[in-house]
């Protein structure tokens, strides 16, 4: 029961760290206040707070990372302090194994220091944005 109770806690901690890390490279930093609720009634609006006039604009979009956020970021990754196994060889069953943290970052430093080659790739490729009922949608348009 604590070891779920535990792995549980570390799938959410790692969750919301993939999330906040995802809103730091986009640069989508907007934070909602606790008190903000999700109006999914009769209105079928799934943004924050009431609905907004609708608007089915659909924008181009370029991933656009400045230099400074992916040095900021291959500077916390450099100074990850990594936890000592509290067990011997637990397999998983107390959280998440420090060596897969360490090869996980590891590649994520081998991909973030070649970051304006990933970027060039990215961009290749039609993206755009555009809001459907209150949720703002990140999309590729490519042909099969």
């Amino acid at each position: 029961m604590i070891r779920q109770i535990v792995k549980a806690i570390i799938v959410g901690i790692l969750s919301i760290a993939l999330f906040r890390l995802l809103s730091v490279l986009t640069g989508d930093t907007h934070q909602q206040n606790d008190k903000t609720h999700f109006n999914t009634t009769k209105t079928r609006y799934w943004g924050a707070g009431s609905p907004t006039v609708v608007n089915e604009e659909i924008v181009e979009f370029k991933v656009d990372i400045k230099q400074e956020v992916i040095d900021d970021l291959l500077n916390r990754i450099d100074n990850t302090r990594y936890f000592e196994p509290i067990y011997g060889d637990y397999n998983w069953t107390y959280g998440t194994v420090p060596e897969f943290t360490k090869d996980l970052l590891g590649h994520w430093k081998g991909m973030l220091s070649n970051w304006p080659a990933h970027q060039d790739i990215l961009n290749r490729y039609p993206q755009f944005i555009t809001e459907i009922d209150g949720i703002k949608i990140h999309f590729f348009a490519c042909k099969s």
